[in-house]
């Protein structure tokens, strides 16, 4: 009778040990699942922030190309003006300046 009761005990004791060692193979297969997920998240993460750096650098990089196409477009038409001003100009002013040392 406590024979049978032992070797149920160690039956048992077995069988839980079993589950156990089965139970801890599928934990550390789901530490690799959620390791390998998370390295894939961590990749894809990674890849859309860099899509979404390199976008955001090239709209700054044509804004600053825009602005500096316009200043010197804006420069040459200033240059230009002041430049037709001088030569239309230029008599009258060296004798004005002329006169005003002279007198």
């Amino acid at each position: 009778m406590y024979h049978n009761i032992i070797k149920d005990a160690v039956a048992l004791d077995k069988e839980a040990r079993d589950k156990l060692k089965e139970l801890q193979k599928k934990k550390e297969g789901l530490e690799d699942v959620i390791k390998a997920k998370q390295e894939e998240l961590e990749t894809a993460m990674k890849a859309e922030v860099k899509r979404a750096y390199d976008a955001q650098k090239k709209q700054y990089e044509d804004e600053i190309n825009q602005r500096k196409e316009t200043a010197l477009r804006q420069y040459e038409e200033t240059l230009k003006a002041l430049a037709e001003q001088y030569y239309e100009h230029k008599f009258e002013w060296i004798d004005h300046v002329f006169k005003a040392i002279i007198e």
